[in-house]
């Protein structure tokens, strides 16, 4: 009986599934390495250090990548510009944008909290090694970063009489913010002869970050309103050429009342001595007065043409608006009907002064050295 010979598999097919396995393996294991390989590439590239700064920011670290100058003014804290500049980038979203024009080695990015540019981060690379022959692997520091944010552009300037006092931000300002010399103020063109008066001085206050608040204080400590005038947003003018009206001491009123008629019965003729010289009034005045010239002119040439009449009444009386401007000088007006009876016409005749007067104390006494008429009879 004769054998059969079995057949066997044969061993080309057997290599060839071996070679078509350790094949797969070996791309498995090279995808496997390429993957992991474009990781490192990726991780290693500058904008996940940029993106790191990032994530650091939105924790709450900003302070070490971005420094703020501390304002230098004494009218605003210290930190108003770190302040103002963590309140532009909290809550926002933080993009970058890579400056293409930088080189590769030294990237810039520019840093924004929805749009707005709050800084730059600049990279150095600090080493490179190959990576998969076409690629490199590099390190990345922090070269620079530079924090963009407002300084103080905004100004105040205050003009007031000299003895007032301004704050700004509740800070009173001195001679040190003085600009430009104190001008004279019209109303005392002939007071200012014979006693100190007040002149307008200007005050500045620059580099502002914030709308100042400005407080003015009269010479008694008391709160005055005053006009204020923005231009462009970044200067405030704020100006205060009048004077507070205040409560009259009566003796000192009364005076004011006598002398006003007495110097009134001078020009009627109703003061005894007036027809021969001004010493009926001379004491309310200075020596050297004006007013003293005008009255004696107005003896020696006119005041015998005013009409005879009968004793003058006075009616309706008041003295009212007075300002004390110092210790030494204050104005009031004064207001009275003079009614007189004509003795030829047979006419009643009034006339009406309404008249502010200033007074200055020389030699310890109260002189009148201007008159300003308010109404015409």
């Amino acid at each position: 009986m004769t054998k059969t010979k079995k057949k066997g598999f044969p061993l080309f097919w057997v290599f060839y599934f071996l070679f078509i396995l350790c094949m797969i393996l070996f791309w498995v294991l090279v995808v496997k390495k390429v993957k992991e390989c474009l990781v490192i590439y990726e991780n290693s590239q500058p904008e996940r250090k940029v993106e790191m700064i990032i994530q650091a920011v939105q924790n709450g670290y900003l302070d070490e990548y971005f420094s703020v100058e501390g304002q230098n003014s004494p009218y605003e804290a210290a930190d108003v510009y770190k302040k103002a500049y963590k309140a532009r980038i909290e809550g926002k979203e933080i993009t970058y944008q890579k400056d293409t024009t930088t080189l590769a080695e030294k990237p810039l990015y520019r840093m924004y909290a929805d749009q707005d540019l709050f800084g730059t981060v600049e990279l150095r690379e600090t080493s490179k090694e190959p990576l998969m022959l076409i690629l490199s692997l590099s390190t990345w520091e922090v070269a620079d970063t530079k924090a963009i944010y407002e300084t103080g552009e905004k100004s105040v300037t205050v003009k007031v009489p000299n003895a007032y006092k301004v704050y700004v931000n509740g800070v009173e300002l001195n001679d040190s913010s003085r600009i430009g010399d104190a001008e004279e103020m019209e109303q005392f063109r002939y007071v200012k002869d014979y006693v100190e008066c007040p002149t307008l001085v200007s005050y500045q206050v620059k580099g502002l970050l914030n709308d100042p608040e400005v407080k003015i204080c009269n010479q008694k400590g008391e709160t005055v309103d005053y006009a204020e005038v923005k231009t462009e947003g970044l200067v405030t003018s704020a100006s205060v050429e009048e004077f507070p009206v205040s409560q009259m001491d009566a003796s000192l009123e009364k005076m004011v009342m006598d002398n006003a008629i007495r110097y009134s019965n001078f020009f009627s003729k109703d003061l005894e001595g007036c027809r021969n010289s001004v010493a009926p009034i001379a004491d309310m005045f200075p020596k050297d007065s004006y007013y003293l010239e005008l009255a004696d002119k107005y003896r020696r040439e006119d005041m015998w043409m005013y009409s005879a009449h009968n004793t003058p009444e006075f009616l309706d009386k008041e003295v009212s608006n007075y300002i004390e401007y110092s210790d030494n000088l204050f104005s009031c007006e004064v207001f009275f009907n003079k009614q007189m009876y004509l003795s030829r016409n047979k006419q009643y005749r009034t006339d009406v002064t309404h008249t502010r007067y200033y007074y200055g104390k020389i030699d310890g006494a109260w002189k009148i050295l201007d008159m300003v008429a308010l109404s015409q009879n």
